[in-house]
């Protein structure tokens, strides 16, 4: 992956009757080919997420992917606590993950009050950074951000959730 880097500098033709040479001109359209042939359009990594509702910290590692305009967070293992709150977030996103506009509602498998395979949602708050979970009522198809004060809550191994960057 490679930056742009200007080999000639155009700004010393001042004159309207300066000429600018044909090969300046490759260079320069040839540095920039390369710097977009070379891009990625996948950027990967991870971060120490830190889970709200819980009676003590409860963190752990949470994997991106950024392809395109869409973001994709992901565990590996179960990251979970003992509920002593209604509220479940996660917080501690890198700036590059936080988008400027408030994502949209997406489906995620959570844990609430020990059961794991609870039907839940994930949204990110724009510019917070703030992921606010919710959960499916029992016998409805509506959300609700109220999780059980009580019980194991958190992400299951293989929790996935995304959202747009933009």
């Amino acid at each position: 992956m490679s930056n742009y880097v200007q080999t000639n500098n155009f700004t010393q033709l001042t004159n309207a009757h300066a000429v600018v040479n044909g090969a300046a001109f490759d260079t320069e359209f040839g540095n920039i080919a390369s710097a977009i042939a070379t891009k990625g359009n996948n950027v990967s990594g991870s971060f120490t997420g830190t889970l709200s509702g819980m009676s003590s910290g409860t963190t752990g590692p949470i994997n991106y992917n950024i392809n395109g305009s869409l973001v994709t967070l992901s565990t590996l293992a179960t990251i979970a606590g003992t509920s002593n709150a209604v509220g479940f977030t996660l917080t501690g996103l890198p700036a590059i993950l936080i988008p400027t506009n408030v994502s949209p509602w997406a489906f995620c498998v959570l844990e609430d009050n020990s059961i794991g395979n609870t039907i839940g949602a994930a949204q990110i708050a724009a510019g917070t950074g703030v992921v606010t979970f919710a959960k499916m009522s029992a016998g409805t198809t509506s959300l609700t951000v109220n999780f059980t004060a009580s019980g194991t809550k958190g992400l299951l191994a293989g929790w996935t959730f995304t959202y747009p960057i933009y």
